[in-house]
């Protein structure tokens, strides 16, 4: 996962606004629930909702290192539709910030 980090770091263009989609441990077994695939309740597979810090800190620390806007964007059980139109709101916010 590291190399591929470094990799992507390196290689993909730099954007302008980075979004970081954000769950909290009980709306992530909700969604987990939901989906109802067997391998999500593996205890395993149920340590990666730790891997969550990690990933943002990355993403804090290359935006910070590249300029990049960071939203963080808190996902919930809400629905795909309602969760979209938020985060429209939220990119729409902070262009016109940079306009």
């Amino acid at each position: 996962m590291k190399q591929i980090a470094e990799i992507d770091k390196d290689v993909l263009p730099d954007a302008d606004i980075a979004v970081f989609f954000e769950i909290n441990y009980d709306d992530w077994l909700e969604l987990l629930k939901a989906r109802s695939r067997p391998a999500d309740h593996d205890k395993d597979f149920m340590k990666n909702f730790e891997t969550q810090k990690f990933l943002l800190e990355a993403t804090q620390k290359l935006c910070q290192e590249k300029g990049i806007e960071l939203i963080i964007f808190p996902q919930d059980n809400s629905s795909a539709q309602g969760a979209s139109l938020k985060l429209k709101g939220l990119l729409k916010d902070k262009i016109s910030e940079k306009s």
